[in-house]
């Protein structure tokens, strides 16, 4: 595994906000010094401290007109884990009720706006296809 840095604000529960990941310790150190209560955090196997980042894949159906977006990292979700603390890791899939809903209206049929997300761009997409196969076989 390789080295990367955390710059981090530790909270009384433990855990702690991420302000930034970095490669390198320069460009971390860049960043701490523009921060007073934030502390620099090596993650590497040896430290047993990872960052988990979130990743988020948006998707619209529409009848069999299916638009998917490519994965990208959900901004300020990353979350500082160490291996002897258990961090729950979760993945999912939230429908945008709204957006559906004012779509649907718009068109004139039924349209599904959602999102999934996870701690890895292919799971975040694998969860979109998922649920997009599950939208277009079933019944209406």
């Amino acid at each position: 595994m390789s080295t990367s840095w955390a710059v981090v604000r530790a909270q009384p529960t433990g855990t702690g906000d991420i302000a930034g990941t970095f490669s390198t310790l320069e460009r971390a150190e860049i960043l701490l010094a523009d921060l007073d209560d934030h502390v620099l955090v090596r993650c590497d196997e040896e430290t047993g401290f990872r960052v988990v980042h979130y990743w988020v894949c948006h998707a619209r159906v529409s009848g069999d007109d299916v638009q998917v977006g490519p994965p990208h990292l959900l901004v300020g979700a990353g979350r500082l884990a160490h291996r002897d603390h258990y961090i729950e890791e979760v993945e999912g899939v939230e429908a945008k009720d709204k957006e559906s809903e004012l779509d649907s209206v718009v068109s004139g049929h039924e349209v599904h706006h959602f999102f999934s997300y996870a701690t890895s761009s292919d799971r975040a997409q694998e969860l979109a296809e998922t649920h997009i196969r599950e939208l277009l076989t079933r019944e209406p």
